[in-house]
């Protein structure tokens, strides 16, 4: 076909959840604690730039499952449809804040978007992450890529987040261990044809497991 026909890829989100991980000690928490002092990268019109202060950042609520007006929605068959339904159930809606995860300026970079990216991650409940957004607003960056810092704070915290976890297996309805976790991607893509408006669509893909 003709060169103007050409789909190109436009912006690309990557959400992710999790709860449950306080088994797995604090390293965890100290890797999180310590990404709220990085620069995160990622594009912006095309361009990749670096945020310095965007980390930890709230950035609203993502549905961790395909609701009905999205363009993905009519692609589910069968199962599929069980399953979202299930991420529906499971995770939901929730809350996000910006982390630096790497793919949003690699995997842009080597889709050449022409839009932006971004990267973001929440957990449960959602008074951790309003908690960790207030911090991140009063404790100055440098001290979170303090590694001492990020280690005392993972330290400190993980007693609460081993009792948070203990409540929320305890509270799960059957067939819920008390540990989830999920994954969001969106792309947008957009088609400029000869002579016409440009044509816009989106792709979402959801995971989600105990």
């Amino acid at each position: 076909g003709n060169d103007d026909d050409t789909v190109h890829v436009k912006d690309v989100r990557f959400n992710y959840f999790t709860k449950g991980l306080g088994g797995s000690g604090t390293i965890n928490l100290e890797i999180t604690n310590s990404g709220f002092g990085d620069p995160i990268f990622q594009h912006d019109h095309g361009e990749r730039k670096a945020f310095t202060d965007l980390s930890g950042t709230l950035l609203g609520d993502v549905d961790f499952f395909i609701q009905e007006d999205d363009d993905t929605f009519g692609r589910l068959q069968g199962s599929r449809k069980w399953d979202n339904e299930q991420a529906k159930i499971r995770v939901g809606t929730r809350k996000v804040f910006s982390w630096p995860f790497p793919e949003a300026a690699t995997v842009a970079t080597e889709l050449s978007i022409s839009g932006s990216s971004c990267a973001a991650m929440g957990t449960a409940p959602d008074l951790w992450n309003d908690m960790l957004g207030l911090l991140v607003n009063v404790v100055p960056r440098g001290w979170w890529r303090s590694k001492s810092f990020s280690k005392f704070m993972a330290d400190f915290s993980q007693p609460l987040v081993l009792l948070t976890d203990a409540w929320m297996q305890w509270s799960a309805p059957e067939g819920d261990c008390g540990e989830t976790h999920a994954m969001r991607i969106d792309v947008t893509t957009e088609q400029q044809r000869e002579q016409q408006a440009k044509i816009t669509g989106m792709v979402s893909i959801v995971q989600a497991h105990d």
